[in-house]
């Protein structure tokens, strides 16, 4: 109730220009709704929708004066709140409604922004809703409190963080973080190198551990020559199922923060309980039955891993398949 009034075009070279031809002696007013209509009113093919090529389009009025575009162009948040049904090309594609978007995801100003004009537009159009869930985060802070700016360069070169860490570590320090919950958060380059401690190091030396002494001990996946799991092989298989089924629901509920939180709950398990209750039956000379049945556990725990986790970390990811694919297994994860 409280929502001012927001202009719906601009007057600005570029943009997306207003589909109104109006005529300069009678004032009469045209909203063209289609390519098709305008050629056949103007004579012309349409091949430019921008300025000045769409503005050559004119045709008479009957009042003997001509029809020509206004000057105006959309404002960019009427274009971007048509996302929902614009993306199905509505109304002129199946479904005529658009139909809602899954999520939208945006900062909190934009519940003024881009939020409030893709209500506007779905609501008076179609009479339904623009999205099904709104994901709204806060704003990054730079160290000294203040909003993120290129003018104040309170921040750290991000190709920097990335070029030391990894993209992986900062997509996750900022995933994880304050912002995603609607907070306004101060962003340190420290907390990149924590991701990299609490994550990036467990889990590449758990995978370094089990490839090294895999190879080093002639072990290859063989189905012929499976053994009985032991009661801690059997635990870690299931913390391994255990985080596939949390990260589907956090996911489900769109919670990226639980997601990550339990892909790093389980390689701590995996790090500082499994790993080092079975240390000692990898340090065994041979290859004997025991030793197997551990390598089997821990290679499918980290193909389950890698499989999970590739929509929330795909370098590190990708870098354990191709180092467990290098194994040869003969399963199919």
């Amino acid at each position: 109730a409280g929502a001012r009034d927001w202009a719906v075009s601009r007057r600005r070279t570029w943009g997306a220009p207003v589909p109104v031809w109006r005529c300069a002696a009678c004032a009469a007013v045209h909203v063209v709704g289609s390519r098709a209509e305008l050629e056949a009113l103007s004579g012309q093919p349409v091949t430019d929708w921008h300025r000045p090529a769409v503005d050559a389009h004119a045709w008479p009025c009957g009042c003997g004066g001509t029809m020509r575009r206004v000057a105006d162009v959309l404002d960019c948040w009427f274009e971007s709140g048509a996302m929902p049904f614009a993306a199905r090309h509505a109304p002129f594609a199946a479904p005529a409604d658009g139909g809602p978007g899954d999520f939208v995801a945006e900062y909190v100003a934009q519940t003024r922004g881009w939020f409030y004009t893709m209500t506007v537009l779905s609501t008076a159009l179609f009479a339904a809703p623009p999205f099904t869930s709104a994901l709204c985060h806060g704003v990054l802070l730079g160290e000294d409190g203040r909003k993120m700016s290129k003018r104040l360069r309170n921040y750290t070169d991000p190709m920097a963080l990335v070029a030391a860490h990894g993209a992986d570590a900062l997509r996750v320090a900022l995933l994880t973080s304050g912002v995603v919950d609607g907070a306004d958060t101060r962003f340190a380059a420290a907390a990149v190198r924590d991701v990299v401690r609490r994550l990036h190091l467990p889990w590449w030396n758990a995978l370094h551990l089990v490839t090294a002494y895999a190879v080093g001990d002639g072990w290859a996946s063989d189905p012929t020559a499976a053994t009985a799991p032991t009661a801690l092989d059997r635990a870690l298989t299931s913390e391994a199922e255990l985080l596939r089924e949390e990260v589907e629901r956090a996911m489900a509920d769109l919670d990226v923060a639980r997601a990550y939180h339990a892909l790093e709950e389980f390689v701590t398990t995996l790090s500082t309980w499994y790993l080092r209750l079975a240390k000692p039956r990898l340090w065994g000379d041979g290859l004997d039955a025991d030793k197997r049945a551990a390598y089997d556990a821990l290679v499918g725990a980290l193909t389950q891993l890698a499989l999970v986790a590739a929509p929330f970390v795909p370098f590190l990811a990708d870098a354990t398949w191709a180092q467990l694919t290098g194994l040869e297994l003969w399963f199919t994860p």
